[in-house]
């Protein structure tokens, strides 16, 4: 893991995120880009490691969705540094994203005649990930879209705000020592159609320096194009659409950290 500092640009989130930005496109002459975006992560725990440990970066970019405040994080401001921990821990997230055996939604999916969902990650030394992903797009986009539905049927608004309240109480330590923006990557439709109905777009945004809404994707490239073109499921980027959506990402923090006083 390269080493954060002051001229750092971190991104958190879930697997959005993690799917979506690829760190080596991103430009910082001058320090590290880091991806930390994990499955089921809403960046709290980061957040919070990052404060404990008086880590600062220039930037930190948090992705957003309504779904956000379900998420338990992984506790990495409660793991103790070493070289057994650092093992296990490598081995069991390792285990998580890459075995049969492990990934309880395979087996599930299995035993109902169903192709697995499985998922193969392989990682750069910044966090960057390519995905590969057996079943049709077809397939995918009809499990997201069950468990997106089922999020958004039994939304639980206090919850929601609790999370809200802790993300506005963390980004609030970073005032006037990192740009902190806040990141709606890009979804297929039918995907945002079952998030939009619990979605507060200006109640989002006042919590970020700089708020990035990208929940409605618009292409100039091709208009007709297919939702199979951009995703592999309908709400995580391809890999190909993730590099160009990365050096769009790219360009747009240049311009907003020059015009905000944090600039390094």
């Amino acid at each position: 893991m390269p080493y954060l500092d002051s001229n750092s640009i971190v991104f958190i989130g879930d697997s959005r995120i993690e799917w979506g930005i690829k760190p080596k496109f991103i430009q910082n002459p001058n320090g590290e880009v880091v991806n930390l975006a994990f499955p089921g992560s809403n960046g709290l725990d980061i957040l919070t490691y990052l404060i404990k440990n008086r880590i600062f970066p220039k930037a930190i970019i948090i992705g957003f969705t309504t779904n956000y405040y379900r998420y338990t994080n992984h506790n990495l401001d409660k793991i103790i540094l070493s070289y057994k921990n650092n093992k296990i821990e490598n081995l069991k997230y390792f285990l998580l994203q890459n075995s049969f055996m492990y990934d309880k939604e395979s087996i599930n999916l299995y035993r109902k005649g169903e192709k697995p969902y499985f998922i193969y990650h392989k990682y750069d030394n910044r966090g960057g990930v390519t995905v590969i992903e057996n079943g049709n797009y077809d397939e995918r986009k009809s499990y997201q879209k069950k468990m997106y539905k089922s999020w958004a049927d039994d939304f639980n608004k206090e919850k929601h705000l609790s999370y809200l309240n802790k993300l506005t109480d963390l980004t609030n330590k970073f005032k006037d020592k990192s740009n902190v923006f806040g990141l709606y990557m890009p979804v297929s439709n039918e995907i945002f159609e079952l998030e939009k109905g619990n979605y507060n777009r200006n109640e989002i945004a006042r919590i970020f320096d700089y708020y990035f809404d990208y929940s409605s994707l618009k292409s100039t490239e091709d208009s007709l194009a297919k939702d199979e073109y951009f995703f592999y499921d309908g709400s995580h980027l391809n890999s190909e659409y993730a590099i160009r959506f990365t050096k769009f990402i790219n360009d747009e923090l240049k311009g907003r950290m020059h015009n905000m006083r944090l600039t390094k």
